[in-house]
C-alpha cells in the first residue's frame, strides 16, 4: 500500500468521497471508460486490507 494511504487520508479523504453517490456515479463512469471498470474493487480491496491491518494492531 502506498505510504500516502494512511488512515488520516482515509478517514479525511477517502470516506467523503465514498459516502458521496454522485461523485461515486461520476467517478465510476470515468473509470469504466477508461478501460479499467475493476478500479473500484481494487480500492476496496485495499481499504478493508488498511483496516484488517489497523485492527490487528490495535
Amino acid at each position: 500500500m502506498s505510504a500516502r494511504a494512511t488512515p488520516a487520508w482515509i478517514e479525511t479523504t477517502l470516506i467523503p468521497v465514498l459516502t458521496d453517490p454522485a461523485r461515486i456515479t461520476a467517478m465510476s463512469a470515468r473509470a469504466s471508460a477508461t478501460g479499467t471498470p475493476d478500479a473500484g474493487d481494487v480500492l476496496a480491496r485495499h481499504v478493508l486490507t488498511t483496516i484488517a491491518e489497523r485492527r490487528g494492531s490495535a
